[in-house]
């Protein structure tokens, strides 16, 4: 696992993060993606989220790239705006796996500038595009997810 995307408690007081968020990546807001208004355009919060969710994927163990990859393919999505960010704004935006079952799994996102400015939660498959089939959490990648996110429900085999 990479400890350098695990939050600091510097980071975590610089950002004002409250609640159990452990994974997260800095972002600096580019300009490309503001709107006239100067304000991050919507989608770029929900790009934010993908990169940290495969971020947090390859940290526990799941590959991205080559024969091998596995994908998280989204199901649903559900988001929440509570303020807006600005260009070049420093954000930290987190990831963590609220609950996982046999194949499926819900992550939380968060991103923070003094604060929390937006929260989101997906539902996603586990998926092999060379079997084009889901594929299971291994015990392995379950208990890095643990290691990550102590408070993580993990459903039993019955559950997904």
């Amino acid at each position: 696992m990479n400890d350098k995307y695990i939050i600091s408690d510097i980071i975590r007081k610089k950002f004002a993060i409250s609640g159990n968020w452990n994974y997260g990546v800095l972002f600096k807001v580019r300009w490309r993606e503001v709107d006239m208004l100067g304000h991050a355009n919507h989608l770029t919060y929900l790009a934010y989220c993908e990169d940290v969710r495969n971020s947090y994927s390859q940290a526990i163990g799941l590959p991205a790239h080559g024969e091998n990859a596995l994908l998280h393919l989204i199901v649903s999505i559900n988001a929440e705006y509570k303020e807006s960010a600005q260009y070049d704004d420093d954000l930290l935006v987190t990831c963590r796996t609220e609950q996982i079952g046999r194949t499926s799994a819900i992550f939380g996102y968060a991103i923070w500038k003094n604060g929390c400015i937006f929260t989101a939660s997906s539902k996603s498959i586990l998926f092999s595009p060379r079997l084009k089939q889901k594929i299971q959490y291994s015990d392995t990648v379950k208990e890095k997810i643990r290691k990550i996110d102590p408070e993580v429900n993990i459903l039993g085999s019955k559950g997904h």
